[in-house]
């Protein structure tokens, strides 16, 4: 009875294995599939309310990972509440006030700046920081490919704390903010998987921010010398950046992108500049001429595609 049962054992482990392995060949297969169909540069959008057909539809992990978030959200506010006023609120108490405070911010901005016309439903207040104090000093903006916006936390409190001198300043934050996001769903450049990051990736991602950051005050009627004075009071006096010549894989630094708000154009020559800040950082033709070329080919071909979008434009 004992050997047969070792038996038995000796062969569901056999199938288990054959089974990992074929299951590890699929997935590396599909994965190889994967990252090569995406090799090659292209232009997308996420919000496509003028582009239905290129929508990108919301996954479940992506739905998964904007609850998980908009709860951590909730927890901070319920937090804040409980350090200003010594109680607790519900849960759906701070729901209720996170929408609010959305349809409050967005309402404020489309009166100021209507030229866009944010939908306060494709917004919501997140964070991605399950610490409050963490949280509080967090100053981000989201966009998703299902076409919403998330605003941290942090922007919440700056509200709460604003006084009347500093109020209509940070009201162009939060349209900062909300604007570039809004740039990056009317266009985004993809390649290949988020991670890792080669030098495609960060070519298009450094194009990808100048661009939001461009746009945003565009729609915010702003000239160049306006739109890089707000983006250095963001920096300087409500993030209290230490290191304004600090890059990272997904963002210039911030010195480079008021850099690119006092040039106030997303052209060919932008392009270049980028490209030519990035081989300061990585080295002599870490970009080359070959991703350049790849770059303002499919921008050209998305121009010509959707006449409607301005993609070239000057502050």
């Amino acid at each position: 009875m004992i050997v047969l049962v070792l038996k038995v054992m000796s062969v569901i482990e056999t199938i288990l294995k054959i089974v990992a392995v074929v299951l590890g060949l699929g997935g590396l297969v599909w994965l190889i599939h994967y990252t090569y169909a995406r090799t090659r540069i292209k232009v997308g959008t996420g919000i496509s309310t003028l582009l239905p057909s290129e929508r990108i539809n919301l996954d479940i992990m992506e739905n998964i990972y904007i609850k998980n978030n908009q709860r951590h959200a909730w927890k901070h506010v319920n937090r804040y509440y409980k350090k200003k006023f010594g109680k607790r609120i519900s849960t759906e108490d701070a729901c209720r006030i996170t929408e609010d405070f959305i349809q409050e911010t967005v309402a404020k901005i489309n009166e100021k700046y209507p030229q866009a016309e944010l939908c306060p439903d494709n917004i919501f207040l997140y964070s991605d920081c399950p610490n409050y104090k963490d949280a509080s000093k967090s100053y981000n903006g989201q966009s998703y490919d299902c076409g919403v916006t998330g605003l941290s936390f942090a922007y919440y409190i700056l509200v709460q704390i604003s006084n009347e001198y500093d109020r209509n300043m940070n009201e162009d934050i939060l349209a900062n903010v909300l604007f570039h996001e809004y740039a990056h769903h009317i266009f985004r450049l993809y390649s290949g998987l988020r991670f890792p990051i080669n030098r495609k990736k960060l070519f298009i991602n450094y194009i990808d921010e100048c661009f939001a950051d461009l746009m945003c005050f565009k729609l915010m009627n702003k000239m160049p010398k306006e739109a890089a004075e707000i983006l250095r009071y963001k920096y300087e006096s409500v993030y209290h950046s230490k290191n304004m010549y600090s890059a990272s894989n997904t963002h210039p630094s911030n010195h480079f992108r008021i850099k690119v708000l006092e040039y106030g154009k997303f052209d060919q020559r932008l392009i270049k500049m980028i490209a030519d800040y990035i081989n300061t950082i990585k080295g002599r033709e870490y970009i080359r001429e070959k991703e350049i070329k790849e770059v303002t080919e499919q921008i050209e071909v998305f121009m010509q595609k959707h006449p409607d979008i301005e993609v070239q434009f000057s502050l």
